[in-house]
């Protein structure tokens, strides 16, 4: 018998994909290309800040970066930080879950997702950020949606999920196209569009 997470996402969501599943996974695909790591040399004469920024999304090389996501390899390796393979319904199942499922989610831990442990500017992105245990939770400027508790987390490209305990609503939006930052106007055009729906 699966357990009740292994339930959820059964056939939706993998930390390693099966070849047999490797069929059904889109390429990632940038508009512009993102910019190309630079060389040691160049890297030696940029400041520290600088340098830390650039290493934190392209060291080591070939490894999660741009050069790296469309390979058999990266697909069949287990990275939880940076290889979660779904679909947008498996993600949005578990978002579901936090609200639905009192027995898999208790409400000390959902309570830890949505008490803040960090909050204030990123060295690394350059911007305000705002986390509980493990989620992303509202700033000013990065929101989900118009209510306060809704919790959740962007990722590379644009892609999003999050779930609103006001309305009970859990969203996903994955794509294969990358945009422009976590957050850009196709996310915000959807956000909009799903809560003038409410």
């Amino acid at each position: 018998l699966l357990d009740p997470v292994q339930e959820l996402i059964n056939g939706e969501m993998f930390f390693g994909v099966p070849v047999s599943e490797h069929s059904r996974i889109a390429d990632l695909s940038w508009t512009p290309a993102p910019v190309t790591p630079p060389a040691e040399e160049e890297l030696r004469q940029m400041s520290r800040d600088h340098q830390m920024k650039l290493l934190a999304y392209s060291n080591p090389q070939n490894f999660s970066g741009i050069t790296a996501v469309n390979s058999l390899q990266w697909r069949e390796t287990v990275h939880p930080s940076t290889n979660l393979h779904s679909t947008a319904r498996g993600i949005a199942k578990i978002y579901h879950a936090l609200l639905s499922r009192p027995q898999i989610f208790s409400p000390a831990v959902i309570a830890d997702f949505t008490t803040t442990v960090s909050d204030g500017e990123d060295s690394v992105l350059g911007s305000h950020t705002h986390f509980g245990v493990g989620f992303q939770l509202p700033t000013p400027t990065r929101s989900f949606g118009p209510n306060q508790n809704a919790f959740g987390h962007y990722g590379a490209g644009g892609s999003m999920g999050f779930v609103d305990p006001t309305c009970h609503l859990s969203v996903d939006y994955v794509m294969n196209h990358m945009g422009q930052g976590w957050q850009n106007e196709r996310n915000q055009s959807l956000l909009n569009a799903v809560y003038s729906c409410l």
